[in-house]
């Protein structure tokens, strides 16, 4: 009789053991989860983020090689009325040089 009562507070201890074990499991794994759905919002909105900043440097972009062009349409025109100029300024030059055929 004593050996089977020890035997059931033995038993009883292991019980309430594990009882316990499986409490904390389940706060665990409820943290887990919580932390696993706040992450998970996390991620969607750097994934929104990042495509917004994906678009936007796209569109930077095209506006840096638009920029570009123009810059180079500019520097074609800057040399052509500079050429222009220098022609324009020989040409009278030498126009006004004595002894020449006018």
């Amino acid at each position: 009789l004593r050996r089977t009562h020890l035997l059931v507070e033995h038993l009883v201890a292991e019980i309430d053991a594990l009882g316990e074990a499986q409490e904390r499991y389940r706060t665990e794994c409820e943290a887990q989860r919580a932390s696993s759905e706040k992450l998970e919002r996390e991620l969607a909105r750097l994934q929104a983020d990042n495509a917004g900043l994906q678009h936007k440097v796209a569109r930077e972009h095209e506006i840096r090689i638009a920029a570009q062009e123009e810059r180079l349409r500019l520097e074609r025109e800057i040399e052509i009325d500079s050429e222009r100029h220098f022609n324009s300024c020989s040409s009278r030059s030498s126009l006004s040089l004595p002894g020449s055929p006018s």
